[in-house]
Order: structure tokens, then C-alpha cells, then sequence
């Protein structure tokens, strides 16, 4: 199963039933987005970095950040979950650069 290397707690603060959700200009994803407001520090080549979480999905997070990593560039991500006192250190990989911020898929 694709989830099985997701920490639990992350998969476990997402809808389980929610298999695939098809939104407005034909965007088809297999998880749901969560808008999430919270401070990141992201740790890559060129050294950590704050951030802010915008929204987050058990298959990736979308953060508003200045920093410009290279896209399939690998950074760590270290956040703590509103929802739970533990912190969450995270491997993701940048995939989308927008307007918007970077698109990072959870490894």
C-alpha cells in the first residue's frame, strides 16, 4: 500500500475513505488537500529555511517559502502537527513551483 511508509500519525489526521477527489480545471488527486496554516523549517544543500505550511495531504504539503530549490531537489521538513504534541521530520521532494509556493511530495 502507498501509505505504508507515512508516519501514523500524519495518515491518521486524513479521511481513510477519500480514494480519489476530482476538483474545478480537471486537477484529479489521490488525497485530499487540507488547508493547514503552520511554521516549517525546511533543511536542503543550501541550509535550513522557515516556512509556512499553506495546505498538506497525506500524498504532499504546499509552502510559501522565498527560497527557489531546484525542482526533484530533496529537502527535510520539520513541523510540529496542531493536533498532536509530536514533531514531524519529514523527506520530500520538490515537484511544482508556482506563484503559489512549492509543491514538495512526500517521501
Amino acid at each position: 500500500m502507498e501509505n505504508e511508509s507515512r508516519p501514523q500519525s500524519l495518515i491518521s489526521a486524513f479521511d481513510q475513505g477519500t480514494q480519489y477527489r476530482c476538483g474545478v480545471a480537471h486537477k484529479c488527486r489521490k488525497s485530499e488537500r487540507i488547508p493547514y496554516q503552520s511554521v516549517v523549517e525546511l533543511n536542503f544543500s543550501a541550509g535550513p529555511a522557515k516556512a509556512a505550511i499553506r495546505n498538506i495531504s497525506i500524498g504532499g504539503v504546499l509552502v510559501d517559502t522565498k527560497i527557489q530549490p531546484c525542482l526533484g531537489q530533496l529537502i527535510e521538513l520539520n513541523f510540529q502537527l496542531h493536533f498532536g504534541r509530536q514533531r514531524m521530520k519529514l523527506q520530500a521532494q520538490v515537484v511544482r513551483k508556482t506563484s503559489e509556493g512549492l509543491g514538495l511530495k512526500l517521501r
